[in-house]
């Protein structure tokens, strides 16, 4: 062995068995974390502020449809219910999504479940540029609710693969990628409404659709990232699998993440012995009786309930109808909107 080489060895005797290697930033890791926030997160908000702008011309497309396919003309009453459920269904969807997401992801894994996402983001999309060739409204109401539901998955599905991806140090930062692209998604469908973009007569089925650009670019990179290391290591129980995507999404070899390795070993043999003495496992009744856990749910739920009763939801899908019907003209409450999209 030369000098050189020595050398090497001596590196990394040194980095292995004095810890001094801190994993940080890495390609797959800066990776993943753009991909699934341009090409599922993002997607998500779009879909949530989309309908907002058009919703007058849906409306009339909903009632000249009722009226051409069936002869059953569609009263303000009854044209409100409709457009109503053509709204909330993306909710219905998203509530069975994110209660799904945990079960696809431990039996597709992180990386395929999100994939399975990213197509039904592309059939929504496909249902909503047809559903006005085929006057069908409903193809509009089954894409709202398949993109829907790609939107629950993703809130549960993205933030989880993330966060097993990135090192302790760096999960925080992680975390915010998924709810800074819907919060950026919101913005960007109500931008897209504006009549000199895609908020014309004629152009709502591409206003719709137009987001499925962004996953069908961003699909083929999902292949190519790696998949969870925890996921391989302790749902799969495949270790070596798991040794490899840690070292390739490091960039560095897998003796020296012995770190990293010693804490999912530790992980999955408290989750063996957990099994292994009858314990239960963690349910949503046992969480409420823990003490320990009592305050971080209060503080969670409070947060969410505070969230849904500040009336945000209708200020994304009725914002310009409240605007219009406290008296402002439809350019007034463009500009009224544009001010508040930040």
């Amino acid at each position: 062995m030369d000098s050189k080489e020595k050398q090497i060895v001596n590196e990394h005797q040194q980095l292995t068995q004095s810890h001094e290697y801190k994993a940080g930033w890495s390609f797959f890791l800066v990776l993943a974390g753009v991909v699934t926030t341009i090409g599922l997160s993002l997607p998500v908000g779009y879909n949530i502020g989309v309908v907002n702008t058009p919703a007058e011309i849906l409306k009339t497309f909903c009632n000249e449809s009722f009226v051409s396919r069936y002869n059953l003309p569609l009263d303000e009453a009854w044209l409100n219910i409709l457009w109503s459920s053509v709204v909330s269904i993306f909710i219905v969807g998203g509530c069975t999504g994110s209660i799904l997401g945990s079960v696809l992801a431990d039996k597709l894994g992180r990386k395929n479940a999100s994939i399975a996402t990213s197509a039904l983001f592309v059939c929504g999309a496909a249902l909503f540029l047809l559903c006005r060739a085929a006057n069908s409204v409903e193809m509009l109401v089954l894409g709202r609710l398949l993109v829907g539901l790609a939107g629950g998955l993703t809130t549960s599905i993205v933030p989880m693969y993330l966060t097993e991806l990135s090192p302790p140090s760096l999960t925080g930062a992680m975390g915010v990628a998924c709810p800074m692209g819907v919060n950026v998604g919101v913005l960007v469908g109500q931008v897209m409404g504006l009549k000199f973009l895609l908020g014309g007569v004629e152009d709502w089925p591409y206003l719709l659709s137009v987001y499925a650009v962004l996953v069908i670019i961003c699909l083929p990179i999902l292949y190519i990232l790696p998949e969870s290391p925890k996921y391989l290591f302790i749902v799969k129980k495949n270790e070596i699998a798991a040794m490899k995507q840690l070292s390739r999404l490091r960039g560095v070899s897998s003796s020296i993440l012995s770190e990293e390795v010693e804490a999912m070993r530790e992980e999955r043999r408290a989750a063996q012995a957990a099994a292994s003495s009858g314990q239960r496992a963690w349910s949503m009744a046992r969480v409420a009786r823990d003490p320990r856990l009592r305050l971080p749910l209060l503080l969670a739920c409070a947060t969410q309930a505070g969230q849904q009763t500040s009336g945000i939801n209708a200020v994304f899908y009725y914002s310009q109808t409240i605007f219009m019907q406290a008296g402002l003209s439809a350019m007034t409450s463009y500009a009224v909107k544009d001010e508040n999209c930040p």
